[in-house]
């Protein structure tokens, strides 16, 4: 019978990392609203799901949905779109971990073809990962790429099978696995994906852009939105909106 440890724990801290690390750990950290967000409501994570749902609204099938959204973020936004981190001390603390000894990867639900613009905009802030294995296509029924050190699932795969494939054609045999994410049912898919595996497994939701999330105004980026190429920021949005409907919203 395994002894294998599986457990999920929620934190805003990032340094919460440091306290499960042990001998021969990989950490897998996902990408939006855990290493970097947008600075702006507009081309968040929050206004791409919303985005979505009023496509379904208007008629259109889930897939549908899905590609009209990707082709819009990686044709208008994502090349050019300001990010952030989402807390300062995540360089620090990757380094930190890296110094350890310890194996990081990304493990992110950004589509392959989001690659070229996911590295510079990690690269800006100083976040990088390990390179320990050549660029390679993960054998799933969608697209799905490991390229210098991100494993790019993309939203039609699930983040486990990706991860699971990508452990098995490697031979990667760590005693514990941490993953980050900001969202539980990524935290507890890949806990059921890596249940098969006698290994550790601690996942991290961390929920530190929480608040951003709860209070993401779809009115604001209705007013960023007709400003691009230029990106309005939440401020400048609100004092229009402000002008607009001559009351405050918060």
């Amino acid at each position: 019978m395994s002894s294998a440890v599986k457990k999920i724990i929620e934190t805003k801290s990032f340094e919460e990392i440091v306290k499960h690390l042990s001998a021969n750990t990989l950490i897998l950290f996902d990408v939006d609203n855990t290493l970097i967000e947008a600075c702006q409501h507009f081309g968040s994570v929050q206004w791409g799901e919303d985005y979505q749902q009023k496509l379904i609204q208007e008629g259109q099938s889930p897939d549908q949905a899905n590609r009209l959204l990707h082709e819009f973020w990686i044709q208008k936004i994502l090349p050019v779109i300001p990010m952030r981190l989402v807390d300062e001390k995540i360089p620090a603390m990757m380094e930190f971990i890296r110094q350890k000894g310890h194996f990081i990867l990304g493990l992110t639900a950004r589509h392959p073809d989001e690659a070229c613009y996911t590295h510079p905009q990690l690269s800006q802030f100083g976040i990088s990962f390990d390179h320990l294995y050549p660029n390679q296509q993960i054998e799933l029924q969608h697209p799905a790429v490991y390229e210098q050190g991100i494993l790019f699932c993309g939203v039609q795969n699930k983040k486990s099978e990706t991860l699971k494939n990508f452990i098995t054609k490697n031979n990667l045999a760590p005693q514990r696995v941490i993953f980050v994410d900001d969202k539980v049912s990524q935290i507890e898919d890949v806990k059921r994906g890596l249940d098969p595996f006698d290994m550790d497994y601690i996942g991290i939701r961390l929920s530190a852009t929480d608040v951003r999330v709860q209070s993401y105004d779809p009115r604001i980026a209705e007013i960023q939105a007709k400003f691009l190429p230029h990106f309005l920021s939440d401020e400048e949005a609100h004092q229009l909106l402000l002008q607009h409907e001559g009351k405050r919203l918060w």
